[in-house]
């Protein structure tokens, strides 16, 4: 298993843990981090759900709640730094600075195991602890608040080749898809039974991402949103009418909570 942790502001800063035999860690310039064993919580597992559940006046039980949603992920990363040629005190030091300067920063967490590569977005949401063991070596636990509790794989890219098109969420939950057009664009609609969405204007490469709702070219918004019944992807295929005059495609990014 490899995790990997990548500060949004600065993915050069990025670090990887790996756990496993020392054939498996990846030194770099004589250091290497590894994965504690079970030294990832909160991965793994579900969520809890959130719920308002009004007890019933004079009666058993409760109502039932009119909406059910899912609590922040939290994941707790527990690792261990070492300076394998010198064991120098400097270089460890300096790794924990990177590790106290992630404290609020946004990060992407991701997880290669053996169902693939998974990531989740999130924040470092306590103080780093650190424990040192050796110069040069310490042990240290990360707590990351993913408030999208959902673990996304790689975005698939689904061309549109006629008035519809299916497309796949192989994962568990409900995800958002994004579409992009090139060329010269005046109009895209999309809908499934039930829900629309349509965009007007007059554009070159619209990306219109259902996660912020923003119709963008080139970084700016543009045209208008004329229906805007924004909607997600269930697990497994949907089918979606497509009304464009540019070449479209669709990009899931399957879901699992």
């Amino acid at each position: 298993m490899l995790v990997t942790i990548t500060p949004t502001r600065a993915p050069h800063q990025a670090f990887s843990l790996v756990d496993g035999s020392w054939l498996n860690w990846r030194p770099s310039q004589g250091a290497v981090c590894g994965l504690l064993k079970d030294g990832l919580d909160g991965w793994h597992n579900g969520v809890a759900p959130e719920y308002e559940s009004p007890s019933i006046p004079g009666d058993h039980g409760s109502y039932a709640p009119d909406t059910i949603t899912l609590a922040s992920r939290i994941v707790t990363v527990r690792g261990f730094y070492a300076e394998l040629r010198h064991g120098s005190s400097v270089s460890a030091s300096q790794f924990a600075d990177r590790l106290a300067a992630l404290v609020g920063e946004s990060i992407l967490l991701t997880v290669e195991d053996a169902a693939g590569p998974r990531s989740a977005e999130g924040f470092v949401s306590a103080i780093p602890v650190h424990e040192r063991r050796t110069d040069g070596r310490f042990l240290f636990t990360l707590v990351i608040t993913c408030p999208d509790p959902l673990k996304y794989g790689p975005r698939l890219d689904f061309p549109v080749t006629g008035p519809s098109v299916v497309v796949r969420n192989e994962g568990t939950g409900d995800v958002f898809p994004r579409f992009e057009v090139t060329g010269e664009v005046t109009v895209l609609d999309v809908q499934v039974p039930g829900r629309r969405v349509r965009w007007q204007g007059n554009a070159r490469d619209l990306v219109l991402d259902f996660k912020d709702g923003f119709p963008l070219s080139y970084g700016a918004e543009t045209g208008t949103l004329v229906w805007a019944q924004i909607f997600r992807l269930p697990p497994g295929e949907t089918t979606l009418r497509v009304e464009c005059d540019g070449d479209v495609k669709v990009g899931v990014a399957s879901g699992w909570k």
